[in-house]
């Protein structure tokens, strides 16, 4: 549908009404990410920021057991970063435009402490009551570098 390269510094990137009747699926990726920080994203409604998800985080790293984490008020879907450590994810965003039966399941990979591989898969609902029609991912605070493309999949 659209794909934004980013080679600047940004407080965010957005993709606006993206999310209509023609596709029942769609496809977040991010390559490359780099930034200041975490990276949250969010569900939009025309220009407005849509901020009460419920998510259950898993995350793993070479250097550890696995841990869990659920938040049934996170204000963002997770979007691990931090400073000079490139993100690579994948989102699945289900029924976006359905104000209660939509999730997001994401799959994101990128280093910590050097060279520790991080693997976090996290699972979101907006729970908001309003269905989302667009995305925004924002930096912490900036958004340095990275590919982001947003794919549209047909189920039927």
């Amino acid at each position: 549908i659209s794909s934004q390269t980013v080679s600047s510094s940004v407080t965010s990137v957005t993709f606006s009404n993206c999310f209509t009747s023609t596709y029942d699926a769609y496809e977040l990726h991010l390559t490359g990410v780099l930034g200041n920080g975490f990276n949250q994203i969010k569900y939009l409604n025309g220009s407005t920021e849509l901020g009460t998800y419920e998510q259950l985080l898993v995350r793993h790293t070479a250097s550890a057991s696995p841990n869990n984490y659920f938040d049934t008020g996170a204000s963002y879907i997770y979007a691990y970063g931090n400073s000079g450590r490139s993100l690579n994810a994948r989102y699945k965003i289900n029924q976006p435009l359905h104000a209660t039966y939509n999730s997001v399941i994401g799959d994101m990979h990128t280093t910590s402490s050097g060279s520790n591989l991080v693997h976090i898969t996290c699972c979101t609902r907006n729970t908001t009551g309003t269905a989302g029609n667009g995305l925004i991912i924002k930096g912490g605070p900036n958004i340095t570098a990275g590919t982001f493309t947003l794919y549209g999949l047909s189920i039927s």
